[in-house]
């Protein structure tokens, strides 16, 4: 294991604790805010280690796929999500107002 290698690993683990506690700080009051600031943390941090992994080429036909996966995943939760609000947008009061701004 080389000196680059713990450097990802704890500057993954660093902005993964940042994110937590900025999750958790503006999401504190709900009852998901605590839950979804430890979901983005593992998840950082999961995504540091498989770089890391990645860069001393230690199971990297398991890494890999499963990172082009959780992507490709994340991706598609994106595009149905801005599908479905860009839908809303037609049929809500602010869409009206944008179709007259183009006429």
């Amino acid at each position: 294991m080389d000196a680059s290698d713990i450097i990802i690993v704890i500057i993954s683990a660093s902005v993964a604790a940042g994110v937590k506690t900025l999750i958790q700080g503006s999401l504190g009051g709900l009852s998901y805010g605590k839950t979804l600031g430890n979901i983005a943390s593992i998840f950082i941090l999961g995504i540091g280690i498989i770089a890391a992994l990645n860069q001393v080429d230690i199971a990297t036909t398991v890494t890999n796929p499963i990172l082009i996966a959780v992507l490709a995943a994340i991706v598609g939760v994106i595009i149905v999500g801005v599908g479905g609000g860009l839908i809303w947008a037609d049929v809500s009061p602010l869409g009206r107002l944008l179709e007259q701004g183009r006429s």
